[in-house]
């Protein structure tokens, strides 16, 4: 299928269409400040790490795949390692953004354990509360319909599951820190929020797509893993089928 066709509003994707909408409104009608759009985009990654554990606690109750797998961990291991796992690595990558990124008329700490005061600081800006519901929605409502009204958790396993989430945070960090530098570089942090909405949206597009174009994702994986002309191992095989899997 014509892949500008899938990125065209449709039921699909029409709730990263109302989202886009939505902050574009909040950035020039409501005048929220520019860095709240990099800062919401930011925190996603938490709120995608919370779905995940309830879509983890989800296959691990009626997953009868899960149930019969061969590869079977107990939930009581494997869900909370994922939140250690998947928190720790957004605990550093946070101190990291904190670091690097100077944003001014905003009073963030710098230090290792200024996560909390950052935390709090951010979230007593109304527009940045007001961002944060949106994305929160955005989410929830793609996860009731991607993951439970298509049954999708009674055949999942925990093992599909666990490195799910990793691709996606990894793009959307890198888009969000990205417009964080240009952010802090241009004398236009509005039109760099707007640049950076429209960046978001396309790469989320494209993400909701891929179940629909199995041909871009076939050519993600080849270009990924290196796999034209090349005799794959059983380990590489079941990698890219890992991998296939993150990108359903």
């Amino acid at each position: 299928m014509n892949l500008f066709k899938l990125l065209l509003p449709n039921s699909d994707n029409l709730h990263i269409w109302i989202t886009t909408a939505m902050m574009i409104i909040g950035l020039i009608f409501f005048n929220w400040k520019p860095e709240v759009i990099i800062f919401a985009y930011l925190f996603e990654t938490v709120i995608i790490g919370v779905i995940h554990i309830i879509k983890m606690i989800s296959v691990a109750i009626f997953s009868e795949k899960e149930k019969a797998s061969p590869d079977k961990k107990s939930p009581w291991f494997v869900i909370p390692f994922f939140c250690f796992h998947f928190f720790f690595f957004i605990a550093v990558q946070m101190i990291f953004v904190f670091l690097f990124l100077d944003i001014e008329n905003l009073e963030l700490s710098k230090g290792p354990f200024g996560l909390f005061h950052n935390f709090i600081t951010l979230f007593s800006m109304p527009d940045m509360q007001e961002a944060y519901l949106i994305i929160i929605l955005n989410n929830i409502f793609h996860t009731i319909k991607t993951f439970f009204v298509n049954g999708k958790y009674l055949e999942s396993t925990l093992n599909e599951l666990f490195m799910q989430p990793y691709l996606r945070i990894f793009v959307q960090q890198f888009v969000a820190i990205l417009g964080g530098f240009l952010f802090m570089f241009t004398g236009a942090p509005k039109l760099i929020a707007l640049l950076l909405i429209g960046i978001k949206t396309l790469v989320d597009l494209i993400g909701v797509s891929l179940p629909k174009n199995p041909a871009l994702a076939e050519y993600i994986i080849n270009f990924l893993f290196k796999t034209k002309g090349k005799e794959l191992t059983q380990k590489e095989i079941d990698d890219i089928n890992n991998f296939r899997k993150t990108l359903e």
